[in-house]
């Protein structure tokens, strides 16, 4: 396993350059290809004085552009901050101002809401995707200076609770992602550069930008990304390109069991078809188990890389993943009765950092300066020598 994902690229790009990194329902980007375009964002980047530890914010619908801002962004050592693109200016000003970013990119449809964003107060430059991102494909680009990426230090920042409650910034590092990345590869097997995940669901979620893009780069895969989600195309797709990982809610899966032509379709390939956030009906799983299919429920949070446990095939409730530590908490004792209720906790190197300056947590803010070390963010704790574990934010309970 590679340090960072920024190593997972370089990687891949020596050995399988043109294989492709991501396909946007038919165009298509090779592993060298993103590479050098990236290389050509960086640049512009830096020309704008963001630097490592930077946050750079990313507000616009999938596309190739929002993929390369991203991996031009972790060349330099920055934080990517995905925005969602349907907030309107005073929500996105208060995701702003809690990640203070350097840089926002913005489609060309959501660049007055950011200016709407800046003349409220927040300092950051605002670039277009189309003027800085678009503008540098196909171009011939000098290689981004290394800068010493470590294991620890943060990649993403992912806003989750969004439709609950305030958004929380959940802290990526690269040793998360590589602790996810493990968990998955070893839940359901697949080969070398034999990855193939369909997304359908937006970049600036963490099922985008972590286990889409972050995901397929570290394991040299493809990530078959689709602007928005429309059943007949996805189904297409996971048939015509023999997709291996297809994940998300059970209303994704529902409707595309409902296209014409379903019931006939051969989708054995399908080798990850995990689902969270709502639990899945039996009806569900019996129109997928003919397809070759087994869906499985998994259990989770962001703050713990999105999957605690996951069923078998068999359909157990399932057992912590690889990366993951799961149990009663401290306070509740070494042991539950059968039948009981106790709090539990989720640790492992698949769990977060902390979360982005969250003044609900007891974050020192650190207003003249933008730089994200994990220090510079609200560590997560679990009494542990190591401050980067994140225990006691990751609690459930447990029967």
């Amino acid at each position: 396993m590679s340090g960072t994902v920024v190593d997972a690229l370089t990687w891949w790009v020596r050995t399988v350059p043109d294989h492709p990194a991501v396909d946007l329902d038919g165009d298509v980007l090779t592993y060298a290809e993103l590479d050098t375009w990236a290389d050509g964002v960086a640049a512009v980047l830096r020309g704008h004085g963001a630097a490592r530890g930077d946050r750079v914010g990313i507000v616009g619908t999938n596309s190739l552009e929002w993929c390369v801002a991203a991996v031009a962004a972790w060349k330099i050592g920055a934080v990517v901050c995905g925005f969602n693109q349907r907030f309107l200016a005073a929500e996105l000003g208060a995701l702003v101002s809690l990640c203070e970013p350097a840089v926002v990119f913005g489609d060309a449809a959501h660049l007055p809401v950011l200016e709407e964003v800046r003349r409220s107060g927040p300092e950051f430059t605002v670039l277009g995707l189309d003027d800085a991102v678009t503008a540098a494909r196909g171009g011939e680009h000098d290689p981004a200076p290394a800068f010493g990426a470590e294991p620890d230090d943060p990649t993403s920042i992912v806003f989750t609770s969004g439709t609950t409650g305030t958004p929380k910034g959940v802290v990526f590092t690269h040793r998360m992602i590589a602790g996810i990345m493990h968990e998955w590869s070893l839940g359901e097997r697949v080969g070398p550069n034999d990855l193939r995940v369909l997304l359908v669901l937006p970049m600036f979620t963490a099922a985008g930008v972590v286990w889409g893009l972050s995901r397929s780069l570290v394991q040299g895969g493809t990530m078959y990304l689709q602007p928005g989600f429309d059943p007949p195309r996805a189904l297409e797709v996971l048939q015509e390109a023999r997709i291996t990982t297809f994940t998300g809610p059970p209303i994704l899966f529902e409707q595309i069991s409902r296209v014409p032509g379903f019931e006939r379709a051969r989708l054995d390939h399908l080798t990850t078809a995990w689902v969270g956030g709502a639990r899945v009906p039996v009806p569900l799983l019996e129109k997928w188990r003919p397809r070759g299919v087994a869906l499985r429920q998994l259990y989770g949070q962001t703050e713990i890389g999105g999957t605690a446990t996951a069923m078998s095939a068999e359909g157990r409730c399932g057992i912590p993943t690889s990366a993951a530590g799961a149990g009663p908490s401290p306070a509740s004792g070494s042991s539950t009765p059968t039948g009981g209720t106790a709090p539990w906790a989720r640790s492992g190197r698949s769990s977060c950092a902390g979360r982005a300056c969250s003044p609900a947590t007891g974050a020192t803010r650190r207003p003249r300066s933008r730089r994200c070390g994990v220090a510079g963010c609200t560590p997560a704790t679990s009494g542990r020598s190591t401050p980067r574990a994140c225990s006691p934010t990751s609690t459930g309970w447990a029967r």
